[in-house]
C-alpha cells in the first residue's frame, strides 16, 4: 500500500508490511471469513498476524472486483486509532487492483461468534471474551 504525493509513493513510517512478499506463505484461513473478506492467520518474522483481504485466491489475488470498500475503512480506523487500547496494530497493507489487503497483529481468538454463513442472526461473544471484558474492561 503506499500513498502517492508528487509522483512519490510512501508507506507510513510505521507500517513494516507494504507488499504481498512481506508476508510468508503459508496462509491458513480462518472461520472468521465473509461475503466480503478472507482472513487468514500467518506470520511475518516470527509474529502471528492476520491478514485480511477480498476473498483471496492462494495466490493473494482477489478472486474479483467487487466491494472492499469495508477494509480500507478498517484500515483508516486502525491507522487513526493506533496505539489505543483495545486496538490491533496495524502492521501494514497492499493494493491489489483496486482492493485493499490490510495486516494487523493477532490478537488471539475470535471475541464473537455469529452464526455460519451469510445471515442476519446477531454475533454472540464467546465466554472467553464475556471473561476478560468482565475482569478487565477498557
Amino acid at each position: 500500500f503506499q500513498f502517492h504525493t508528487n509522483n512519490e509513493s510512501y508507506a507510513p513510517k510505521a507500517w513494516t508490511v507494504t507488499k504481498p512478499h512481506d508476508v510468508p506463505r503459508p496462509w491458513h484461513e480462518l472461520g472468521a471469513s465473509s461475503k466480503s473478506k478472507t482472513v487468514y492467520r500467518a506470520t511475518v518474522k516470527g509474529k502471528s498476524v492476520i491478514v485480511k483481504g477480498r476473498k483471496m485466491r492462494k495466490d493473494g489475488k482477489t478472486s474479483n472486483t467487487v466491494g472492499g470498500g469495508v477494509l480500507y475503512l478498517e484500515m483508516v480506523y486502525l491507522e487513526a486509532l493506533r496505539g489505543r487500547p483495545g486496538i490491533p496494530e496495524l502492521l501494514g497493507a497492499w493494493w491489489d487492483g483496486p482492493h485493499v489487503v490490510i495486516v494487523v497483529a493477532d490478537g488471539g481468538g475470535a471475541i464473537g461468534e455469529g452464526p455460519p454463513g451469510v445471515g442476519t442472526a446477531p454475533n454472540v461473544m464467546t465466554a472467553a471474551f464475556d471473561a476478560r471484558a468482565r475482569n478487565q474492561p477498557l
